[in-house]
């Protein structure tokens, strides 16, 4: 119906494993100019929405369950991921800043506080295990990285821990939103 060239580039996107690049973003963005209101668009470039504007069971149907699923889990995987990181780092600039900047934190404590263990140590632990050359180093690595770093947290996290990280996520990303 209404959405099937949309579907079928999503889906050949996901498939081929190349959603995130400039061509793929810029087709689903013409498709979209044609098939909806240019303003429902707009509206979801400029503020993100987690269902792009949709009510749930729209995106849903739009999408279809694999790739509705495929967008939640790079919503919590990536968004949210970095939205904690950034959090725990604001948090502990708040620390700093309280005490008179005589306790300087690092970028390392950030991760020793979400993951336990440092930056360097995930960086260079997911470059080797998927053969990554950090002088070709993308925005794309990037987002996995993030991604990869989430998983590990949710592999290895207390569920209690978990849940409140992934609250101080989202608490932020909303907060972030409702500032604009």
């Amino acid at each position: 119906p209404k959405y099937t060239k949309l579907q079928t580039i999503i889906e050949q996107s996901i498939n081929k494993n190349h959603w995130f690049n400039q061509e793929n973003i810029e087709n689903v963005f013409r498709i979209w100019s044609e098939t909806l209101e240019e303003d429902k668009i707009l509206d979801w470039i400029v503020q993100p929405h987690l269902y792009g504007g949709f009510s749930e069971t729209e995106f849903k149907k739009l999408l279809g369950y694999e790739k509705y699923s495929a967008h939640l889990s790079y919503f919590y995987g990536v968004t949210i991921e970095r939205c904690l990181i950034t959090n725990v780092e604001e948090e502990l600039t708040k620390r700093q800043t309280s005490y008179g900047n005589f306790v300087r934190f690092r970028l390392d404590d950030a991760f020793l506080k979400i993951y336990n263990f440092t930056y360097d140590q995930l960086f260079m632990e997911f470059t080797e295990k998927f053969k990554i050359d950090i002088n070709d180093y993308s925005e794309l690595d990037d987002e996995r990285f993030t991604y990869w770093c989430f998983k590990k947290r949710v592999d290895f996290s207390e569920p209690s821990k978990l849940a409140s990280d992934t609250k101080k996520g989202t608490s932020f990303l909303f907060n972030l939103l409702d500032s604009e």
